[in-house]
C-alpha cells in the first residue's frame, strides 16, 4: 500500500482501492511490486457487491440510539442513527484497513461508549466486534487492556511480544481507566520496539509497523494535545446496549436475522462484507479520519483528569461556563487566587485566608 492506494488480495485477484475506483487485478499483474506474506491472501473469491448487507447494518445501528421519546410497538423502528458519529466510524475503519501508515496521520483509534464514564462502564454496543473484523483483512495481534502493565519493569517490555513482521494491525482490548497511554506514544508515532523474553529486541520502521485500535467501557482521564494529537476517537450509539436488555440477539428476525460470520454466512453476505471495506477505504481516502463535533469525549475526560474517579463534574462544568462567559474581562489574564475566589463564591463555598 501507498498514500491513497491501498491493496487487498484474494485468490481471484487483487482488489486495488483508490478514491475513486476499485477493481480487481489478476494476482501476477503487481509482481514487479514485490512480495507479500502468503497469509495474507484471503481464502475468499471476491466479487463486488454494495447491497447493503448484514455487518453495514450492524455496523449502522452500533451507531445509532434508541429514540425514548416514541411508543411505537416495535422499538427497533425507533432509533436514531449518529450521522457524524457513523461518518466518523467508516473512515477509521478504512484507515485502519489501509495498510501504509502516512507520517502525518499516525492515530490510535478508540472506540468508546458514548454513555460511559469513568464512574460507570457501558458495553456490548458492537464496538469491539467491529473492530474485531479487521482480522478478516489483515493479520493482527490481539492485547487484552484488562492486563495491560503499567511499566515496563511490570513486565511491560513484554506486551507487544505477538507482534511479528506480518502483523498489520494491534487491537488492545477492553482498557481500563489506569491505562499508561504515554507507554504507547512512541509505537503510534515513532518506530515499534519489539521485545520477546530471550530474544533480542527488534525495531518495526514506522512505514511497516501495524497501525492501532483500542476498545475501552470507560472514559478515559487522558486529554491535552499530547493525546489528541495521537488518538481518533468514535462513540458508540446504545440500540445494541438496550437490545441485550431486552435479551435480545443480533440474530433474531427483527435485528438481522442471522449470525455473522458464521456457516450460514453466504458468499454473498461475505462480498458485501469486503465491499462494504473497500467503500470504508475510499471514504478513508477521500476525507480522512474525522472527528465528529457532536462528540462530548473531551468533556467526560476532562471531568476524570480535574476530579478524578467519582467527579460530579461541577468543578469542570464551572471552569467551562466561566471561559465561556467571562475570561474575555480579563485580557491580561486573572490570578488563580482571584480565579479560586470566584469559584469559592459561585459555589457557596469557604474562603480560606491566606
Amino acid at each position: 500500500d501507498k498514500l491513497g492506494v491501498a491493496h487487498v488480495r484474494f485468490r481471484n485477484g487483487i482488489v486495488k482501492v483508490t478514491a475513486s475506483d476499485m477493481k480487481i487485478l489478476p494476482i501476477d499483474s503487481l509482481k514487479k511490486q514485490g512480495a507479500v506474506w502468503e497469509s495474507m491472501l484471503l481464502p475468499y473469491d471476491i466479487k463486488f457487491d454494495e447491497t447493503k448487507g448484514l455487518f453495514e447494518t450492524f455496523a449502522e445501528r452500533a451507531m445509532s440510539r434508541k429514540n425514548h421519546d416514541k411508543n411505537d410497538e416495535d422499538w427497533t423502528k425507533n432509533y436514531d442513527i449518529d450521522e457524524e458519529e457513523y461518518e466518523s466510524m467508516r473512515c477509521s475503519f478504512g484507515y485502519m484497513l489501509h495498510t501504509y501508515n502516512a507520517p502525518d496521520t499516525q492515530k490510535l483509534v478508540m472506540f468508546i461508549d458514548a454513555d460511559s464514564d469513568a464512574n460507570r462502564a457501558e458495553g456490548r454496543n458492537g464496538k469491539s466486534f467491529i473492530m474485531q473484523q479487521i482480522k478478516r483483512f489483515k493479520s493482527y495481534t490481539y492485547v487484552d487492556g484488562k492486563r495491560f502493565a503499567s511499566s515496563m519493569s511490570d513486565g511491560g517490555r513484554f506486551q507487544f511480544s505477538g507482534v511479528t513482521a506480518e502483523t498489520k494491525f494491534v487491537w488492545i482490548d477492553d482498557v481500563q481507566p489506569a491505562f499508561p497511554f504515554t507507554m504507547i506514544f512512541n509505537m503510534i508515532t515513532g518506530e515499534m520496539e519489539i521485545e520477546k523474553k530471550n530474544k533480542d529486541k527488534v525495531n518495526i520502521l514506522p512505514d511497516r509497523k501495524p497501525k492501532f485500535g483500542l476498545t475501552t467501557n470507560y472514559a478515559l482521564p487522558q486529554f491535552g494535545t499530547s493525546f489528541t494529537a495521537r488518538q481518533h476517537i468514535v462513540e458508540f450509539g446504545n440500540y445494541w446496549n438496550y437490545a441485550t436488555q431486552l435479551n435480545e440477539t443480533p440474530s433474531e428476525k427483527k435485528h438481522l436475522g442471522k449470525m455473522l460470520f458464521e456457516e450460514d454466512f453466504t458468499a454473498s453476505d461475505w462480498n458485501q462484507f469486503f465491499t462494504y471495506g473497500f467503500k470504508c477505504i475510499q471514504e478513508f481516502f477521500k476525507k480522512g479520519l474525522i472527528q465528529s463535533e457532536s462528540s462530548n469525549y473531551e468533556v467526560k475526560a476532562r471531568k476524570v483528569a480535574v476530579e478524578g474517579q467519582g467527579g460530579d463534574g461541577v468543578v469542570t462544568q464551572w471552569m467551562q461556563d466561566w471561559i465561556d462567559n467571562e475570561s474575555k474581562n480579563y485580557p491580561d489574564g486573572i490570578s488563580a487566587r482571584e480565579l479560586y475566589s470566584k469559584f469559592c463564591h459561585d459555589n457557596l463555598l469557604y474562603i480560606p485566608e491566606g
